[in-house]
């Protein structure tokens, strides 16, 4: 399993729960990076696709945080949407009611949600994000017409010690699968092991 420790448990126990033997070697890690200035309550819509990105925007907004805080059943600018149910999770831990979640879990389907339910021109949409984050959900709204502004909060890096580990258990031959759950983890994966991989 090539999460991150804080992600791969859900994964790690269903594979173990099945008899496998689970290495958990994580080939990125999440780091902050400085945030901008940002008002949320300038916006009409916040958009999270992640549920790392829900921690750094609370982080980053401090106090200010408090503008998303709304009792459930109240009305409430900005409204939030969330792309899955653990991002949604993430949020109502946060006590941050979420407004919106898409019955497919990709950005896509939450823009796509987003727009059905009337965001479009006129509308100010936040999307906090990773660096190099794909670019479809702002495209989406921008289409619809919405004002959409990237806050870049946090960046994916290599495991340099997960990397190790893992080059070992396959030259070993110790695995006889990787999991992969993000493009920068395949990405990690072919530079720091693909010479084993291939062998």
């Amino acid at each position: 399993v090539t999460r991150a420790d804080d992600d791969a448990g859900p994964l790690a126990d269903a594979l173990r729960a099945l008899g496998a033997e689970v290495l958990v070697t994580p080939l990125i890690r999440i780091v902050p990076r400085p945030a901008p200035a940002i008002d949320v309550a300038a916006y009409d819509w916040v958009a999270f696709t992640s549920r790392h990105a829900v921690s750094h925007l609370l982080a980053s907004l401090g106090e200010r945080a408090a503008a998303l805080r709304t009792p459930i059943g109240v009305a409430h600018d900005p409204r939030v949407a969330a792309v899955g149910l653990a991002t949604a999770a993430a949020l109502a831990a946060a006590r941050v009611p979420v407004d919106l979640v898409p019955s497919r879990r990709n950005a896509e389907a939450l823009a796509e949600a987003m727009v059905a339910a009337g965001v479009g021109r006129g509308h100010r949409v936040l999307f906090p994000c990773a660096a190099g984050a794909r670019d479809a959900l702002p495209s989406i709204l921008r289409d619809a017409g919405a004002t959409v502004d990237e806050a870049v909060l946090y960046e994916t890096v290599a495991d340099a010690d997960g990397a190790a580990r893992l080059r070992a258990a396959l030259a070993a031959g110790e695995v006889d699968a990787v999991t992969l759950a993000s493009p920068s983890a395949v990405e990690a994966l072919v530079e720091t092991a693909g010479a084993a991989l291939a062998g």
